[in-house]
Formats: structure tokens, sequence, C-alpha cells
């Protein structure tokens, strides 16, 4: 592994997106599916990714927050390898309050110019125990089941 690089996948870069653009899924070129979540009061189309190692959240998602609630960056030197073997900067973490459906979750994300909103990782999924029904389209976090939006 090479100095100052983290070998940690964060998801598939695909073309034809604005980055960190919360449009619908459905109107872009993403496959996946997407879980719609609130990120300091923002909703924030989130990119259910069992292949990302990390939960990312995107720069503009980041700075979107109120500067009163948002939290603390702190600054890294490093890099994320994503899946196709580009990697991108990562400019820090930082600990979130996430709402889904109404429930709350406690979530350390990197900041990182992603192609999407935000990328739910394995970290995410394995910590709450999170089930995912492809056929049904929903994803199970702690028992309660939330509906997904596609991005077909």
């Amino acid at each position: 592994m090479e100095k100052g690089h983290s070998s940690a996948r964060v998801g598939r870069q695909r073309p034809n997106y604005e980055k960190g653009d919360n449009k619908s899924p459905s109107n872009t070129r993403h496959d996946g599916l997407f879980v719609l979540m609130q990120i300091g009061g923002n909703d924030v189309n989130c990119l259910v990714d069992t292949g990302s190692t990390l939960s990312v959240l995107h720069p503009s998602r980041y700075e979107a927050i109120p500067e009163e609630i948002r939290p603390n960056l702190e600054y890294m030197n490093n890099y994320l390898r994503m899946a196709d073997g580009g990697l991108v900067t990562l400019l820090g973490k930082a600990t979130f309050t996430i709402l889904v459906d109404g429930r709350s979750f406690e979530q350390e994300m990197m900041i990182a110019d992603i192609e999407v909103p935000a990328v739910m990782g394995y970290d995410f999924l394995h910590r709450y125990e999170c089930q995912i029904d492809i056929v049904q389209q929903v994803l199970t976090i702690n028992g309660m089941r939330v509906q997904c939006i596609t991005g077909k």
C-alpha cells in the first residue's frame, strides 16, 4: 500500500452526474439503492453500497449543514481508493447524527469529493445490523424497514 493512501473502497465513480448534487437518483445514471436521510437538517440521497468499506459525505453536503450545528471536521492527509482503482482526496472525517424515517443514528463519515451526495458503507450497514431486500427495494436498519429509491 502506498504511503498516505487508504485501501478502503468507497463506491463507484460514474460519468454524467454532478458531484454532490442531491437530484433524485431516478434522474441520474447511477444504478443502485438510495436511502433518503437527513444530515444536519438537510435531505440527502445516500447510496447503499456494500462494497464501500466506509460511509462518505460529499463536501457540498457537509458545507450545507448550518455552521452552528455542523460537526467539527478532523482533517486528514490521506486518500480513499475507489472501486475502479482511482484515488479521491480525503478532506477529513466527522461524526454526524443521521435521521432515517425519523430515527436517529450516530455515524462517522469521511468527507471526500465522490460522485454522489453520500455513501452508506459497510461500516454503517454492519454496525446497525442492516439487511437489504433487493427485490422489494427495502433496507432494514435495526429492524426498521425503509423503502429505498432506485437509481435506474
